[in-house]
């Protein structure tokens, strides 16, 4: 385990998939590793995660003397580290070698006006309501429409015709003494 933790630089969850085991015991297995790697001597303080976090600051060279010298310690002991540094070290260099680029004049102009929304224009013959009559009229238009759908689901669903009134009954509750429907009211 200690290997594929600091060696390989493999989470808990990758050492219990490639090892077959419940998370839980990867975790616990792996928990003593560094007082192994304190006692064998032979294993860089540091895990190849470690390493490759602090890659770019080792190549700008903003780590702590002490951090630098365990990245150094590690990359150099570690081949899997070392070819990770090693691209990145090749990276770093060809971008240094691109020279910066200008944007052409006028270009931020262009993106702005390709970004902004057409201007609508009305055709022509038709009238054009203001704009508050139109924003009123869509949604009473919308109103409506809930509405209407409402009655439909409730004309539909038998058992939303079920949960309403009870038609044999008064509205106060009491039984109707007829049976006729009551008269309608305006």
């Amino acid at each position: 385990m200690v290997v594929l933790r600091d060696l390989e630089g493999l989470s808990y969850e990758e050492i219990a998939d490639v090892l077959d085991l419940e998370l839980g015991t990867a975790a616990r297995a792996c928990t003593g590793r560094a007082d192994l790697k304190e006692q064998a001597g032979a294993l860089s303080a540091m895990s190849c995660h470690d390493a490759r976090e602090s890659l770019s600051a080792f190549l700008d060279e903003a780590l702590a003397p002490d951090e630098r010298q365990r990245v150094a310690q590690h990359l150099e002991g570690c081949r899997s580290a070392g070819a990770s540094w090693r691209g990145s070290r090749q990276t770093v260099a060809l971008l240094h070698r691109v020279e910066p680029v200008r944007a052409p004049v006028g270009f931020v102009d262009a993106v702005t006006a390709a970004a902004r929304p057409p201007a609508v224009v009305p055709a022509r013959g038709r009238r054009r309501l203001p704009p508050l009559l139109g924003e009123a009229a869509a949604e009473a238009t919308a109103v409506v429409m809930v509405a209407l759908l409402a009655v439909y689901v409730f004309e539909r669903t038998p058992a939303l015709q079920e949960s309403g009134p009870d038609p044999a009954r008064s509205p106060r509750g009491f039984p109707r003494e007829d049976r006729r429907p009551a008269p309608r009211r305006c």
